[in-house]
């Protein structure tokens, strides 16, 4: 019984994982294949791997941060205003001698 509730959880867990890859803008994926998740002793080696995929990202992060910054600029922006319709003095008003407003 408590393998397949274990089981169930690591299903949930993996189906989650998916979901925040599919939303993420940048997945960096250190090279830690190798070490557990309980291998304490090698945490020095997994935040190095951490830092050398960061640092290999970085070119994808500062692209994606100026793309951000360029659409909050855009949004941010002012509408463009439209020019003013030209509008014709009517019959009567062109026989009052009213002039179209352009």
């Amino acid at each position: 019984m408590l393998g397949i509730v274990n089981q169930s959880i690591s299903i949930m867990g993996q189906r989650l994982g998916e979901q925040e890859l599919a939303r993420a803008a940048i997945v960096i994926r250190p090279k830690v294949l190798d070490i557990g998740a309980a291998a304490f002793s090698q945490r020095g080696t997994a935040i190095l791997e951490g830092e050398k995929a960061a640092m290999a990202a970085m070119p994808q992060i500062r692209a994606k941060i100026q793309q951000l910054q360029k659409a909050r600029a855009a949004a941010a922006a002012p509408a463009p205003v439209a020019a003013p319709k030209c509008e014709e003095a009517s019959r009567l008003g062109k026989l009052m001698g009213r002039k179209d407003k352009c």
